[in-house]
């Protein structure tokens, strides 16, 4: 059986071995970290619909599932790195002098891709996903009946109807 095996005991084994694991994981976790953040704090203004996070076609499914925006500054982000990446796991394979910016992966994975996710939000906004305040799952009782307020409804006269009033929101 030839070739390289990815085990847990292996890359145990040694603490070399174990630092190249956990900086080859740090390449492709920073930019994921940045993404989320950018989209939390600075595209979306911490307002947020907390319910259409659990729903299969809820606000956040964008177009047909696939937010673009997110996947270009994945790859834009770890790409770079890639190499440096390569050269850690077999030190034989020769990179050239782009294996350098492998040393500081968190830092420009995080950094770059929070700025080009902010910049891509800016240029070409999802304007779909944005709510004007975040918009949280609170029941409310009418006529003794518990009903939950997921945002695509509301209450008017003791009735459940369409949106036609603001739904009841927090104000995080």
């Amino acid at each position: 059986m030839g070739g390289w095996v990815m085990v847990p005991w292996k890359i145990i084994s040694s603490a070399s071995s174990l630092l190249t694991f956990m900086a080859s994981l740090a390449v492709f976790l920073a930019p994921i970290s940045a993404i989320i953040a950018a989209d939390f704090w600075i595209v979306k203004r911490k307002h947020i619909d907390i319910p259409s996070l659990y729903r299969r076609r809820g606000i956040y499914r964008y177009k047909g599932g696939f937010n673009w925006r997110a996947a270009v500054v994945f790859l834009i982000s770890i790409a770079p790195n890639l190499p440096g990446m390569a050269h850690a796991v077999t030190p034989s394979l020769s990179v050239g002098t782009i294996n350098r910016i492998y040393d500081i992966s968190f830092m420009w994975g995080f950094t770059s891709a929070f700025v080009i996710y902010c910049a891509l939000n800016y240029f070409w906004p999802a304007t779909e996903t944005l709510v004007q305040c975040t918009i949280s799952d609170e029941m409310t009782m009418v006529n003794g009946v518990p009903v939950y307020n997921d945002g695509q409804a509301t209450m008017s006269e003791g009735k459940l109807e369409a949106k036609s009033i603001s739904p009841v929101i927090s104000s995080v």
